[in-house]
């Protein structure tokens, strides 16, 4: 299934969603591509919420840069590779298209196979992790008729050439997730695994600590909900997600966000607020953080 849609604000911006083949939809979330025709010199801005990581091919005049938390990456790199994050990534770009793909922790575990910390809240250019794969894959995808195909058949072949990951990162990943697990001993309940070895895992695939990422789904939970209503409606929603109280939200806020829920609602995102519909119509949840893992 896929969809295009262009921003309901701005015709010059669209977005391309599709969902990977069923055999790799626990190590891939989505496909989608981003469009702008934007007059010379003219720039557009826009937020990527945290996340889950993700690789980005940006076609050679596509300019880009994002900066995520305290450190800026501008010129953002034409093969980039985008860690797990735990702030929002705020974005400009100027005319042009990029061409992505999200990996669940499962498809860092299998495909990338490095530590993911180092890699957290950090785009690095793909090559680091792919010398002899990144050229042709970028070949692939930007001049392919539907990427979703080239993403598919990449993919597919690479499964084939890589060992099984660990079931362990499928169990974590599914309770990482679960809006009624919210501590770490409720996690080693229901699995069976130790609180170390929860956090070694955490560490090296999800890229944080377990108790950040039952924090960031909380709040990616309750920012979405929150991003339905006005401003009145916010109270019942937080703690519906998890909260004890607005406070409490708010303070997440200022982490997840960098700024108040009030400044970020005011700021232009028309590329995120398109992508939480079509996301969720391809797929079937509005965020990437929020992407179920089958356990």
């Amino acid at each position: 299934m896929s969809l295009v849609a262009s921003c309901p604000g701005d015709g010059r911006l669209s977005i391309w969603y599709a969902k990977p083949a069923l055999h790799l939809s626990r190590y891939l979330t989505a496909y989608d591509s981003y469009h702008a025709s934007l007059l010379p010199g003219e720039e557009a801005r826009d937020v990527i919420p945290p996340a889950w990581a993700a690789i980005r091919f940006a076609e050679d005049d596509f300019d880009w840069g994002a900066k995520i938390g305290r450190r800026t990456f501008d010129p953002g790199p034409r093969n980039a590779l985008f860690g797990p994050t735990s702030h929002a990534a705020y974005t400009r770009f100027a005319t042009g298209r990029c061409v992505c793909v999200g990996l669940t922790p499962l498809g860092w575990a299998r495909f990338v196979g490095r530590d993911a910390a180092p890699f957290a809240d950090r785009i690095t250019p793909l090559e680091t992790v792919w010398r002899d794969r990144t050229e042709a894959l970028r070949a692939a995808v930007l001049e392919a008729d539907d990427p979703a195909q080239a993403f598919d058949a990449f993919f597919t072949d690479l499964l084939i050439r890589t060992p099984p990951e660990d079931e362990a990162v499928a169990r974590v990943a599914a309770l990482l997730l679960d809006p009624e697990v919210l501590t770490i001993k409720e996690m080693t309940e229901r699995t069976g695994i130790d609180a170390r070895h929860i956090a070694r895992l955490s560490t090296r695939y999800f890229g944080f600590t377990p108790k950040l990422l039952l924090r960031r789904a909380r709040f990616m939970r309750a920012l979405i909900a929150s991003m339905q209503v006005g401003r009145g409606g916010w109270k019942a929603l937080v703690v519906a997600a998890g909260y004890h109280d607005q406070p409490h939200f708010i303070r997440d806020c200022q982490l997840f966000l960098g700024m108040p829920i009030s400044s970020f609602m005011l700021k232009p995102k028309p590329l995120f607020e398109l992508s939480l519909r079509l996301r969720a119509q391809v797929v079937g949840t509005p965020a990437q953080a929020l992407h179920p893992v089958e356990g």
